[in-house]
């Protein structure tokens, strides 16, 4: 499946939109996009609304934004469904990571 995406910069903040699954077919691409966009970001709002589904591959890219912020906690995934939300306490992502419903 596709994943659309959205990247949206402002300073020193980064907001992505995410739509479809991120897997091993659509995380590379999606890798290569965040790595110029990551420089010099402090804070990352990662909107999962739309995401189906995640796998490790895309809990890579989440280890990759952490380390891009330096303090965990300032990234924030927000509305994940009940399937990724999941994945993120199974993880552990939950205990380092801000997760919020709005």
């Amino acid at each position: 499946m596709e994943l659309k995406k959205e990247l949206k910069k402002d300073s020193d903040k980064l907001c992505i939109t995410l739509e479809g699954n991120l897997d091993t077919s659509t995380a590379p691409s999606l890798e290569t996009d965040l790595i110029k966009e990551l420089v010099g970001v402090k804070e990352v709002d990662l909107d999962l609304t739309k995401l189906i589904y995640i796998s490790s591959a895309g809990l890579r890219l989440l280890l990759l934004m952490m380390k891009a912020v330096k303090v965990p906690k300032n990234l924030t995934v927000i509305n994940p469904n009940k399937t990724v939300k999941d994945v993120l306490k199974i993880s552990g992502f939950d205990n380092l990571i801000t997760i919020i419903n709005k």
